[in-house]
C-alpha cells in the first residue's frame, strides 16, 4: 500500500481532486482519476486536477470521474487557484495553461476566484460536431423529447438546450442521449436552461464523463453566450444553479466567470500497486 498526498476543494458543489505533479510517482492519471473519484470506494469527486509548474508557469491538467480526460474544467480553474493561493503562497493574478484555454485568473478575495475563460467558438471543427455549419437551435429528432440545441467550445465542448422548465424533459436521459448522439464524434457536456430575466438565468448540467453535477461553470459561461447570442440575456448574468450562484459576463468578446470555492479535506490517499503504468 502507498500513498499521495491530496487536497479536496469545491466551487458551488462541483468537487475535485488536486494532486500536485512533483507529489506523483509514475501512474495511469485515468485510472487515478477513476479510482480517487470513486465516492464509494475513493475520496469521491466529480473531477481530478493534476498542478504543476514549468518555467515559472502553472498548468492544469484534468480527468472527469470517468478517467476521461477534458481540455479544462472552470470551476476545477478556481478550486486550483485557491489552492495555490493556500499552499503555494500565490498571491496575484496568473495566466493557468491547460489543454483547453489559457485562463486569466484574479483573486476577488480569499473563497472568490474571478477566471476570463477567453472566448467562445462555434466553429464546427473546434467544438467538434458532424456538422457544416454553426449549430444554433437545431432540433435533434432522433432523441427521446423534441428539443432545440446549439454548441460551442467554451474551453472545452458544450451543447445548450433552453427550456420553459425544467420538468418538461427527462434531464438525465437527454443528456445522456445528447452526450453519446453521433452529432458529437468526442462527447459533449450538456446544459439545460431556464431564462428568469435578462439579467438571471438558472442551470442544470450534465457533465461528459460524470452526469448530472451541482453546477459547471464553462458550462454557465456557454450557457450566457447563448442566450446572449440569441438576444434572451444582458452581457452580464447571474447564473443559478443546484451549488449556488456565478456571476458571468462577456467583456470584449471574451467571457469572464466569478464565485465562491472552499477547501473541503487535505491528506492522505492509499493506493494499491495496480494504478502504476
Amino acid at each position: 500500500m502507498k500513498e499521495l498526498n491530496f487536497c479536496k476543494y469545491q466551487g458551488l458543489g462541483n468537487d475535485f481532486i488536486i494532486f500536485f505533479d512533483e507529489d506523483l510517482p509514475i501512474l495511469d492519471s485515468s485510472n487515478l482519476a477513476r479510482a480517487v473519484c470513486d465516492r464509494n470506494f475513493g475520496i469521491g469527486a466529480d473531477g481530478m486536477a493534476i498542478v504543476s509548474k514549468s518555467r515559472d508557469k502553472w498548468e492544469m491538467l484534468f480527468y472527469n470521474a470517468d478517467g476521461s480526460e477534458a481540455p479544462m474544467c472552470g470551476n476545477a480553474s478556481r478550486c486550483v487557484a485557491a489552492y495555490l493561493r493556500k499552499y503555494y503562497q500565490q498571491e496575484e493574478g496568473f495566466s493557468l495553461i491547460t489543454k483547453g484555454a489559457l485562463l486569466d485568473i484574479e483573486y476577488v478575495n480569499d473563497n472568490t476566484i474571478s477566471v476570463n475563460v477567453g472566448r467562445p467558438s462555434f466553429n464546427p471543427k473546434d467544438v467538434p460536431i458532424n456538422y457544416n455549419h454553426e449549430l444554433i437551435k437545431k432540433e435533434l429528432e432522433d432523441l427521446s423529447a423534441k428539443i432545440e440545441l446549439s454548441a460551442l467550445f467554451m474551453a472545452t465542448s458544450h451543447s445548450v438546450i433552453i427550456l420553459d422548465y425544467f420538468e418538461e424533459v427527462n434531464l438525465e436521459q437527454i443528456g445522456r442521449e445528447v452526450e453519446n448522439h453521433s452529432l458529437f464524434p468526442k462527447g459533449v457536456n450538456v446544459n439545460f436552461i431556464v431564462i428568469e430575466n435578462r439579467e438571471c438565468i438558472r442551470q442544470k448540467t450534465w457533465e461528459r464523463g460524470v452526469g448530472m453535477t451541482l453546477a459547471c461553470g464553462t458550462g454557465a459561461s456557454a450557457s450566457v453566450v447563448i442566450a446572449n447570442k440569441l438576444g434572451l440575456v444582458e452581457s452580464r448574468v447571474k447564473v443559478k444553479m443546484d451549488g449556488g450562484d456565478l456571476e458571468v459576463s462577456i467583456e470584449n468578446m471574451e467571457v469572464i466567470m466569478q464565485g465562491v470555492v472552499k477547501e473541503i479535506a487535505n491528506g492522505k490517499y492509499f493506493y494499491e500497486e495496480d494504478l502504476c503504468c
